[in-house]
This record gives C-alpha cells, sequence and structure tokens, in this order.
C-alpha cells in the first residue's frame, strides 16, 4: 500500500535527543578539536559541494552564490558576508578573487559576476581533518560495542549510505532551486 503524501512517519523521541547530542559534540569538535569555527566550516563544506573543481584541484564558487545562500538562508547581511569570507580569507581557507568573463563562462556556463570565493588546500584540509575525528570517534566507539552490535551496524550500513545519497542528490548543485527554496516540504 502506498504511504499517504501528507501522512507523518512517527519517530522516537530519542531520536531527536541523539541528533541533540550529535550536533553539539560536533561543535565541540569543531571547535576545539579542530579549531574552526562550526559555521565556518559549514561555509567551506557548501563551497566545496556547491563549487566547481578549479586549478590545482581547488574548488570555486561563484561569490554572489555564496552570498545569496548565506543571505537568504542564515539571515546574513552583505557586510556580514564580507566580514566572514575575510576571516575565512585570513585564516588561510580560502581566497577571494576574481576570474576572466571567458573563464567565467567556462566554469559556469554564463556571462555575469567574475568575483569567487576559492576552497584551496588548506580549506580542504580542515574539513578532511574534521571527517578524521569523526571517523576515528565512530571506529573507537565501535571496537568498544559488543560483536552483536558490531554486526547491526554493519548490516545497517549500507541504508544509512543509502540515506546519506538520496540527501545528497537532494541538493545537487543543479538543484539550487532546493537549496534556496522557501518551501522544504519536498
Amino acid at each position: 500500500m502506498a504511504k499517504q503524501p501528507n501522512q507523518t512517519t512517527q519517530l522516537p523521541e530519542e531520536l531527536f535527543h541523539a541528533i541533540a547530542a550529535l550536533v553539539s559534540r560536533m561543535i565541540y569538535i569543531a571547535e576545539e578539536e579542530c579549531k574552526v569555527a562550526p559555521f565556518e566550516l559549514l561555509v567551506l563544506w557548501h563551497i566545496r559541494h556547491f563549487g566547481r573543481i578549479y586549478v590545482d584541484d581547488q574548488t570555486v564558487i561563484l561569490r554572489q552564490e555564496l552570498t545569496r545562500m548565506l543571505t537568504k538562508k542564515f539571515r546574513f547581511t552583505d557586510p556580514g558576508v564580507s566580514k566572514l569570507l575575510a576571516d575565512l580569507q585570513e585564516d588561510g581557507f580560502i581566497v577571494r578573487t576574481a576570474v576572466s568573463n571567458k573563464e567565467r563562462a567556462r566554469l559556469f556556463g554564463s556571462p555575469g559576476d567574475t568575483r569567487v570565493v576559492i576552497l584551496n588546500a588548506h580549506g580542504k584540509a580542515k574539513i578532511e581533518e574534521f571527517k578524521g575525528v569523526i571517523r576515528t570517534r565512530a571506529g573507537k566507539w565501535l571496537n568498544e560495542q559488543n560483536r552483536a552490535t558490531r554486526i547491526a551496524v554493519k548490516g545497517f550500513q549500507p541504508v544509512l549510505e543509502g540515506f546519506a545519497r538520496w540527501l545528497v542528490r537532494r541538493y545537487e548543485p543543479e538543484r539550487v532551486e532546493m537549496l534556496y527554496s522557501a518551501d522544504t516540504r519536498e
């Protein structure tokens, strides 16, 4: 029987407690262990996911696209975006620059504003550092569990990976309307 479109799935309250605990732990890991503000890490990740591959395996995104996301989703002001990007550049994670009109058209498929933000190797390394800490913690936790739990977790891994792939596809760069849309019911 097909599920009704507006039918609500019952999720246990413990799931929401777990999400809150994970988010607060990830904030701690970003700040205390990786020495990066969690929101700055989020911006680096956004550039990596929505940007285009550029010179020397760097990732580039249009400054206007990054500004649009920050102002629409997080209510940043233009000066707030400029300050955030200045901080990220000062920390060595990004480079703010401009590309030629020809390069802009090649990378993004249309003419327009040529200002870009480039996620450099140091910025990518910061993302990988954070992921490494998370992987280490998960591995340590799994190794401390009994055999039955380890088997159950490994059996659940394909479901988790499928969910992650679905979630990432939902916000693919070609689907920016999902990212910027006010309607999140899909």
